[in-house]
C-alpha cells in the first residue's frame, strides 16, 4: 500500500484566507474614505484660526484687519493709512476636493475699497458676521454632505449640516 501525499490547499484554509484578505480591504476602504472628512475638519480649522488671528491682531495693533475671500482660498490685509497691506499670516488654500461659497456684506467693498471681498476685525474686538459653506468632493469627484461655518459679530462659531 502506497500513501501519496496531496498537495493544495484544503477548503477550510482557503476561506480563512479569503475572510482575512476581505477584513484588510475593508478597513483600508473605511481609512480612504475618512480622508475626505478629514481633509473637511483641517480646512475649517484652519479658516477658524486666520479669522480669530485677524480679529486678535486687529485688537492687539488698533487696526482694522481684513479676511478676504479669494478663488484660491482666503488671506489677511490690514488697514495702513488708507491702503491695504497684506498680513505676514498664513493663507488658507481651498483644497482642490473642495466647493467652497461665501456669504459677505458686497457693501463692505466699495465703502472701504477693499482689495477683495471679506470679513472685516475691528480694533474693538468685533468681527463683520459671515459664512462659508464647503462642499467636499471624493475621489471620484461625487459630492459629500455640505457644511456651513457661520459666525456672529462676536466671532462665535457654529457649524451647520
Amino acid at each position: 500500500m502506497q500513501h501519496t501525499k496531496q498537495a493544495g490547499f484544503t477548503l477550510i484554509e482557503l476561506i480563512v484566507v479569503v475572510a482575512i484578505v476581505a477584513v484588510v480591504l475593508a478597513v483600508g476602504m473605511m481609512s480612504l474614505g475618512g480622508r475626505d472628512t478629514q481633509q473637511q475638519r483641517q480646512q475649517w480649522t484652519q479658516a477658524q484660526s486666520l479669522l480669530q488671528m485677524a480679529c486678535d491682531q486687529a485688537a492687539f495693533q488698533q487696526r482694522i484687519y481684513l479676511v478676504a475671500v479669494t478663488e484660491q482660498g482666503l488671506e489677511a490685509y490690514y488697514r495702513h493709512q488708507g491702503d491695504w497691506l497684506p498680513a505676514e499670516m498664513k493663507k488658507v488654500v481651498w483644497s482642490e476636493t473642495s466647493q467652497m461659497v461665501w456669504q459677505v456684506d458686497d457693501g463692505l467693498k466699495e465703502r472701504w475699497q477693499l482689495p477683495e471681498p471679506g470679513w472685516l476685525c475691528w480694533p474693538s474686538g468685533l468681527v463683520s458676521e459671515g459664512k462659508l459653506s464647503l462642499q467636499g468632493l471624493n475621489a471620484a469627484g461625487e459630492s459629500l454632505a455640505q457644511q456651513r461655518l457661520r459666525w456672529d459679530e462676536g466671532l462665535n462659531f457654529v457649524f451647520e449640516d
